[in-house]
């Protein structure tokens, strides 16, 4: 099992910290751009590139690797179908899951499931 923590704690910008802080509270979320920058009190110029500087992502890449992540945990650690993951994480259907799992493990979710799910156990 490994799961990568996608946010440099080194950061010093505190906007961004809560902004991602409140992004992992509700994965399944459909923020919009405007939205965000609203939450952090600066223009979309402003917010992108300040994101970026912080994570060392797009806002876009940061929420995709973040979902995947939560998916790792919840395909470990419960029963949920893959279509109700990809529901809980905010991807748009099981397919979009599967396609960006696949791309970024190299292994289907399934698979990941039954690799990992109570490997701690053994």
């Amino acid at each position: 099992q490994y799961i990568q923590m996608p946010f440099p704690s080194a950061t010093k910008d505190r906007q961004i910290i809560l902004l991602v802080e409140t992004l992992r509270q509700d994965l399944a979320r459909r923020w919009t751009l405007d939205e965000l920058c609203e939450v952090v009190s600066m223009s979309r110029r402003t917010f992108t590139r300040r994101f970026r500087q912080s994570t060392g992502m797009t806002l876009v890449d940061w929420l995709t690797t973040e979902r995947l992540r939560e998916a790792q945990v919840l395909l470990e650690s419960t029963a949920h179908s893959v279509q109700k993951v990809s529901e809980l994480v905010g991807f748009s259907s099981a397919t979009s899951l599967r396609e960006k799992f696949i791309a970024k493990f190299g292994v289907s979710p399934s698979v990941w499931r039954k690799t990992f799910r109570g490997s701690e156990a053994i």
